[in-house]
């Protein structure tokens, strides 16, 4: 600051004066505007920049009053100034205590705070925002039950606070695959997901909860049990109009075979019709159209296995197919069913009996090879195959696999 050369008064509106007698060089920037401007100070409790008549008409500022704004030619270029976007201010008495040594909150457009920063580079701004709330509105969130607590700490390593920024340290097996010498990298587009599929795979996860829908399933605490609109879509098929139809409805059903005993059995009527290529609706397929559709609406909760408990199987046989099912402590696991051939149709009783139990555990043999369990046979003189002194090929083939 320097000495005014020529010191004057200021008069307010209350006839009231300030002697101006300082002055001083600030620089001014906006945009592409930087110049170091003389002012006049005058001591008042607030800051401000008033750019005068001298300024105005050094740089001969043209003045536009419907567009409010100011133009003027500097470094060969000329530029147009617009004026701040200011909005009403808030009540000061709901934002804080103390308003007096709050700062003014200044509402900028968007439009204009991004040509600003595009504007000026050379300096990075500091922005806030402030959301507003009556401070009786309730977060929502609780403190968590004991049990809950308990859990999250069981598993904090799962969600750590801070996530590691360096790789994992090397392993004493460093697993690789070799490449075979000569052969050429694989170059297949990528595997397209069903988006209704991948919508539930990367769905968010829930937790603390009792139910979930998970692909076309109902998961709860009770089992597995097939989901309600899957059902309803079902049940609400109209009538088989052509090959098509057929395919259709036996695709979606077939979905959902381990909930309903005998399956193959039921829906062979219909099946029968796509052995010809002219679709021919019978009586017996009418009969079996909505005999499945009454199966659907009464399917069973399934049981989730557990494999520190005896598995139970149980198998029949009839004309048309076979049939069993996976039970734990009489719950059922999931039900298996086959249609038979015309060559295993012409099997004896004893026969088809003997493939249906070898078609039950090769079915579940993944269920049923670790560990002893129940076996449930309709025939008596299947109780009887270890002590067969005389078997036929077939029979030995399927002891086999039965001993094995």
């Amino acid at each position: 600051m320097t000495p005014h050369p020529t010191p004057y008064n200021v008069s307010w509106i209350d006839a009231s004066t300030i002697l101006v007698k300082m002055q001083c060089y600030v620089r001014l920037k906006m945009s592409t505007y930087d110049e170091k401007v003389l002012y006049d100070i005058l001591p008042m409790k607030i800051g401000s920049i008033i750019l005068g008549r001298p300024w105005l008409y050094d740089h001969e500022v043209q003045l536009a009053g419907r567009a409010n704004t100011c133009s003027f030619i500097y470094g060969g270029r000329r530029l147009v100034w617009y004026p701040s976007m200011r909005l009403p201010s808030l009540p000061t008495q709901s934002l804080t205590t103390s308003s007096r040594t709050t700062p003014p909150a200044i509402v900028t457009n968007g439009c204009i705070f991004q040509r600003e920063l595009e504007q000026n580079r050379e300096f990075t701004p500091v922005c806030y925002t402030v959301t507003l709330s009556d401070g009786a509105t309730n977060s929502g969130h609780e403190n968590p039950t004991p049990e809950v607590t308990h859990l999250l700490e069981e598993y904090a390593d799962v969600f750590p606070a801070e996530l590691p920024n360096e790789l994992p340290p090397l392993r004493h097996i460093q697993h690789a695959i070799d490449r075979v010498p000569g052969a050429t990298l694989p170059n297949l587009p990528h595997y397209r997901m069903d988006p209704v599929k991948y919508k539930e795979l990367y769905g968010q996860c829930s937790l603390f909860t009792t139910k979930v829908s998970f692909l076309a399933f109902i998961l709860s605490s009770r089992g597995v049990a097939a989901d309600p609109s899957k059902i309803d879509a079902i049940t609400a098929w109209p009538k088989l109009r052509s090959i098509h139809d057929v395919h259709s409805f036996i695709g979606l059903a077939t979905f959902y075979r381990r909930f309903i005993p005998g399956f193959s059995g039921v829906t062979a009527p219909i099946t029968d019709i796509l052995k010809s290529d002219k679709f021919k609706w019978t009586p017996s397929a009418y009969k079996a159209f909505e005999l499945l559709k009454k199966l659907m609406t009464e399917a069973r909760v399934l049981k989730l296995p557990d494999f520190n408990k005896l598995f139970e199987v149980a198998c029949d046989a009839s004309g048309v197919g076979i049939g069993g099912v996976l039970s734990q402590e009489g719950h059922p696991i999931e039900y298996f069913s086959e249609k038979m051939n015309e060559t295993r149709k012409r099997y004896d009783k004893y026969n088809r009996e003997f493939y249906a139990l070898i078609q039950a555990l090769r079915h579940w043999h993944h269920y049923l090879l670790p560990k002893e369990f129940v076996l449930f046979l309709h025939h008596s003189a299947l109780h009887h195959l270890h002590v067969q002194r005389k078997v036929s090929d077939r029979h030995a083939r399927w002891i086999a696999y039965d001993v094995g």
